[in-house]
């Protein structure tokens, strides 16, 4: 592919962007008047445009979420479009696959346990040894506030999952409690780029940025390894620092809105998709 080769830029579908409609359409804004100062040519869709068959760029710069979408994408993918994030990275962020997939590639976890809603769990979670966890939604990536629910005790943990089966949703991620400092993080991989920060400590509207200590190289470390695992680029996610130093990775997403680094992110996403294009055949 060359520097003439055009790109499509698909917005994620409002529904998967709960509180967040704006800044995850500002950073595709951002990167795509990046690379249009280049001089590559970008076209702005919606998912319902790529459901319709209006997508027809080699290049496709993708934030989708929604099944057929992701259907789609890879289509593209396997008929030899370049696609980023790659959709099949995209689906290997659903908590069904998340946890496993980067305990296999020796990134920390927390003990967790993926179940169908209907099932019965006060036991296997005592058996774990899980009292205090996260009940999230497993088949999908999040969609509302609900989608992910504390709950104090294995009992609790199994109202919450009888809920979840009421609203419809076929399976669900148990994952257990880890005490510790949070540290929320985005990156691009294939650069240089990494920023992180502590979400509870701000001066004012500002996110106290981690400074240059081991603790921030391992966390930074620790989320590469799990973004190559899962075969995303863009990505973003939370780490829990125990107080004995231990670092574990809870989630990681696919595309973040970069909401408190965006101005910082845009150049390195660019400069990663153009470096992609180039090696791309």
């Amino acid at each position: 592919m060359n520097a003439n080769t055009p790109i499509a830029i698909i917005q994620r579908s409002p529904a998967f962007s709960p509180n967040h409609i704006a800044n995850d359409a500002a950073i595709l804004d951002g990167v795509g008047a990046y690379l249009r100062r280049r001089g590559r040519k970008v076209t702005h869709y919606i998912e319902t445009d790529l459901q319709q068959g209006l997508v027809k760029e080699p290049v496709v710069i993708a934030m989708c979420r929604e099944r057929t979408s992701l259907a789609l994408l890879q289509t593209m993918e396997d008929a030899g479009r370049l696609v980023v994030n790659s959709a099949y990275g995209i689906e290997n962020c659903k908590r069904a696959r998340l946890g496993s997939l980067l305990q296999k590639a020796g990134v920390e976890y927390p003990t967790h346990l993926v179940v169908n809603t209907n099932s019965l769990i006060i036991a296997k979670l005592e058996t774990l040894g899980i009292s205090a966890c996260w009940v999230k939604r497993a088949d999908s990536h999040l969609r509302h506030k609900e989608d992910i629910t504390f709950a104090h005790t294995p009992q609790e943990a199994q109202d919450v999952l009888q809920e979840y089966f009421l609203r419809g949703i076929p399976t669900a991620e148990m994952q257990t409690h880890v005490e510790g400092r949070l540290v929320k993080f985005y990156g691009v991989t294939g650069s240089d780029f990494f920023f992180q920060f502590y979400p509870a400590e701000r001066r004012g509207n500002e996110p106290r940025v981690i400074p240059c200590e081991p603790i921030a190289s391992q966390v930074a470390e620790m989320a590469h390894r799990a973004a190559t695992a899962l075969g995303v680029e863009i990505y973003g996610g939370d780490a829990i620092v125990t107080p004995e130093g231990r670092i574990m990775i809870i989630n990681l997403n696919d595309w973040p809105s970069y909401v408190a680094c965006r101005a910082e992110a845009i150049k390195p996403i660019g400069r990663m998709i153009t470096d992609r294009i180039k090696l791309h055949k």
